[in-house]
């Protein structure tokens, strides 16, 4: 569980599974990073990896929260960062994390084609929050929105 801000980038590539995976590995090595978790499904990639510790650093280590979600052609990367602690310069210095990852990832891969998108979470409250709206004006059923807020919600 992180204890200081955590910062979430999204991005859409139109590619394969492997091409990406192979993209999220290089990544990792060039950053020099500690895997600490890894599991690969059809449907899912996903790391947990963390910076090693620099010893004459002002900066806690960053850990990265690496997902890789099959979405219709292609899939979704989702690159979550936070350190132990927060304070200004740890925060300016893990949100910058995030985007740095996706860039490499985006330098070492050979994608088709890459859809930059805002952060899934705040998207995906605003469609939540017109969903309800469009449930009270009666224009969609209780189930509808049910249905479309448990997908919202389990994409954050």
């Amino acid at each position: 569980m992180a204890l200081g801000k955590e910062f979430t980038k999204t991005i859409s590539f139109n590619c394969s599974q492997e091409v990406l995976k192979k993209a999220i590995h290089e990544s990792i090595q060039m950053l020099s990073l500690n895997p600490k978790e890894n599991s690969l499904t059809e449907e899912e990639i996903y790391y947990l990896a963390s910076e090693k510790m620099k010893w004459m650093s002002t900066n806690w280590p960053v850990t990265y929260d690496i997902r890789g979600k099959k979405i219709d052609g292609g899939w979704r990367l989702i690159v979550k960062c936070w350190a132990k602690l927060s304070s200004i310069t740890q925060d300016r210095y893990t949100e910058k994390k995030p985007q740095e990852f996706i860039d490499l990832v985006k330098d070492s891969g050979n994608f088709k084609s890459v859809s930059e998108t805002p952060d899934s979470s705040n998207s995906n409250f605003s469609k939540l929050e017109k969903l309800a709206e469009l449930k009270e004006k009666g224009v969609i059923t209780d189930e509808e929105f049910q249905q479309k807020k448990k997908k919202l919600l389990s994409d954050i």
